[in-house]
């Protein structure tokens, strides 16, 4: 049976792509090429049966967004996810004061201090997932407006993916697509064009000024209305479709929202860093449930139970709610207890 799946990987892998050129080459055969999609999307059909189960084909969700945005009563959040809508990102510039930014650095300095000290002269990414939550920190990772912002955009319930996590990236060399492809270099950084999980959608809080002199995100405006692959996205296919590119950037306490489906890309300048607050939400899948995040984010005894219900409710796929009969296995799965008696 083994045998079968990966012959017709192999046949299927060879319809879709069958030799090289200047704009499709080695891992680099994704595309914004509507025809090229469509061939894509009819052998890898898995992909848009899940988007259609989640009810996340965005162009279906931009007209039932335009509705809903007519309804919204605070401007702010209106403006912006009109944005967000049309474009598949947004960087709220400044929205967070400086000052609760600091105080977020200043309870971490230890982990920043250590992820700093790894850089090596190379492009490499540092992460550590499961901050320690304070009130400050969830002040900024589950903000009310961003809350509003994200859930309305995926126009289903929210939940959160994965833990806060603090990202240092730190750039040594300026990369292109033809020359990770020719050298074949592998790094930490995704210093290529790619698309995240279609159902997701990715908040970044710059803990530090970024500019176009700075390594920063860039994304392509719109791209997200495309069914995307999740193959690598050479720069050639960028240009040749000639879709504008934007720098996404802002001082520090600005925050980027995108979605997962929109092509984005590490855009690295050599010797400069970025340090970055970032989390996760999705529509219900793809919950990335760490019992050692959980003691991370836990080991400053933050009550978790006392954060309102919206809040709790948001988080429960990542920090299960506690239930009086427990849980129960069933073929090597975890539900509810079934049974409510004794």
């Amino acid at each position: 049976m083994k045998l079968i799946k990966n012959l017709l990987k192999k046949i299927r892998a060879k319809l879709y792509h069958n030799s090289d050129n200047n704009i499709y080459y080695g891992e680099f055969i994704g595309s914004v090429n509507f025809w090229r999609l469509v061939k894509w999307n009819f052998l890898y059909f898995e992909k848009i049966l899940f988007s259609i189960k989640n009810r996340q084909i965005k162009l279906i969700n931009y007209f039932i967004n335009k509705f809903k945005i007519k309804k919204i009563k605070n401007t702010f959040i209106k403006e912006k996810l009109q944005f967000l809508n049309n474009n598949g990102f947004i960087v709220l510039e400044n929205y967070f004061d400086e000052n609760i930014i600091e105080k977020i650095i200043k309870d971490n300095e230890t982990i920043i201090a250590n992820l700093k000290s790894q850089k090596r002269n190379e492009n490499s990414y540092h992460r550590f997932r499961g901050v320690p939550l304070t009130d400050n920190l969830i002040k900024i990772w589950l903000d009310e407006n961003i809350i509003d912002i994200m859930e309305n955009y995926l126009n289903t319930k929210l939940y959160s993916r994965m833990y806060p996590a603090i990202n240092y990236t730190h750039c040594a060399y300026e990369r292109t697509s033809k020359e990770i492809h020719t050298k074949k270099i592998k790094e930490q950084v995704a210093s290529y064009w790619h698309v995240d999980y279609t159902n997701t959608i990715s908040v970044t809080v710059f803990l530090s000024d970024v500019d176009k002199s700075k390594t920063r995100m860039q994304v392509v405006p719109k791209s997200h209305f495309n069914l995307n692959s999740f193959f690598k996205i050479s720069d050639e296919a960028i240009e040749e479709s000639k879709k504008s590119v934007v720098d996404c950037v802002g001082k520090k306490g600005s925050v980027l929202i995108h979605c997962g489906n929109i092509i984005h890309k590490f855009k690295g300048v050599s010797n400069s860093d970025r340090l970055q607050l970032t989390s996760v939400f999705s529509s219900g899948t793809n919950l990335a449930l760490n019992v050692n995040h959980i003691s991370s984010c836990l080991s400053k005894n933050f009550d978790i139970d006392s954060l309102d219900t919206r809040k709790r409710n948001l988080i429960k796929g990542i920090f299960p709610i506690s239930i009086r009969q427990g849980y129960e296995m069933q073929n090597e799965k975890i539900f509810p207890t079934s049974y409510k008696g004794l």
